[in-house]
Parts: structure tokens; C-alpha cells; sequence
């Protein structure tokens, strides 16, 4: 086939995966949010969880002296314990990341390699892009101590990629124990 030939059936081809997968994924993350919001609308209630900037977060439970606790902001370092899992109206899947020990055995004994997987707290500075964007929004505003659900569109998430046993484009919640915030 010559090379005029090729740019005939390639280029309307390629335009026309382009296009398929743009829809794809604006009606995948439309879903996704809707599935969220009906979930913890059922679960929580309307007042029951915030939505900040397309997250949204649910306060599992907060220790300490709540009114004094530091407030974790842009710039702030923050420490914290987490586990991912690929949001489902109900938890029946392993997490598909995590640095909690006791989470860790469980995926192993289910299979699955945790050899990049690391047991000690999480450290970030807020705002330095270390940390998926949908976590940064998620625990921004949280105080040392608080533990928090964040749900996450694919967007704010992975988007494509293949994470551990997590598919492309899927919804996510994190579970994070916020430990410490050093301010800066």
C-alpha cells in the first residue's frame, strides 16, 4: 500500500479512536461522580460528607484535642497511613495500595506482589504534586488526627493506567489516617 493510501485509512481511523475515547471518559467520570454522590448521599446523608473541588470526603473520626490540632495547608508537610481501594457501592475488594502492615499481609496472602510497597508512614509536603491530585485535595483542611474516606473520580485518580490489581479508569477511596502535619 502506498503512502497516500495509508494516510486515507489511518488518519480517519485515528480520529475516529481520538474521539471514542474522549466520550469515553467524560461519561465515565460523569457515572463515577454520580455513583459517588448516590452512594454516600444513601450512606451519610446529604450533610454527612463534603465535596471540595470534585472530592469528596468523609471524616471517619478525628483524635486528639480537635480544637487545637494543626490544620493541614498548602506547603504543610503531612504523614499518614492509607489504603486504596477501587470504589464499589460495598467493600468486597482487596485494597490495591497500601502502607498499613496489617493490610499489606492480607494482599499478599490474596497474591499480589508488594515489593515497591513500603510499611512506614507516608510523608508529602501539600501542594509539591507528590501524591495523586485527588489526595491532596482530599486531606487539604483535614487536622492532625483525622481520619478520612476520600472518593475519587478517575480523573482525579489514575486515568488510564493499571495499578497493582486496580483497572484503567476506575473510581477510587482512600481510607487516610492522618498522623502529623508539620507546618511550614
Amino acid at each position: 500500500m502506498n503512502r497516500f493510501c495509508r494516510k486515507i485509512v489511518y488518519i480517519p481511523l485515528c480520529a475516529l479512536l481520538m474521539v471514542s475515547c474522549g466520550s469515553k471518559d467524560d461519561n465515565t467520570v460523569a457515572d463515577q461522580r454520580t455513583a459517588i454522590e448516590t452512594f454516600l448521599t444513601n450512606a451519610f446523608g446529604e450533610e454527612g460528607y463534603d465535596k471540595i473541588d470534585k472530592v469528596y470526603r468523609v471524616a471517619i473520626e478525628r483524635e486528639g484535642n480537635y480544637n487545637r490540632s494543626k490544620r493541614l495547608e498548602k506547603g504543610d508537610i503531612a504523614r499518614f497511613y492509607f489504603a486504596g481501594y477501587e470504589f464499589t457501592t460495598r467493600r468486597v475488594e482487596p485494597a490495591f495500595f497500601s502502607n498499613v502492615g496489617w493490610i499489606i499481609e492480607e494482599l499478599r496472602e490474596a497474591g499480589l506482589t508488594d515489593i515497591y510497597w513500603d510499611k512506614d508512614i507516608y510523608e508529602t509536603k501539600l501542594g509539591e504534586g507528590k501524591v495523586i491530585r485527588g489526595i491532596e485535595k482530599g486531606i487539604e483542611g483535614c487536622r492532625e488526627g483525622d481520619s478520612v474516606r476520600v472518593f475519587l473520580t478517575t480523573d482525579l485518580a489514575f486515568g488510564s493506567y493499571y495499578i497493582s490489581n486496580l483497572d484503567p479508569y476506575s473510581a477510587v477511596e482512600y481510607v487516610i489516617w492522618l498522623e502529623e502535619v508539620e507546618k511550614q
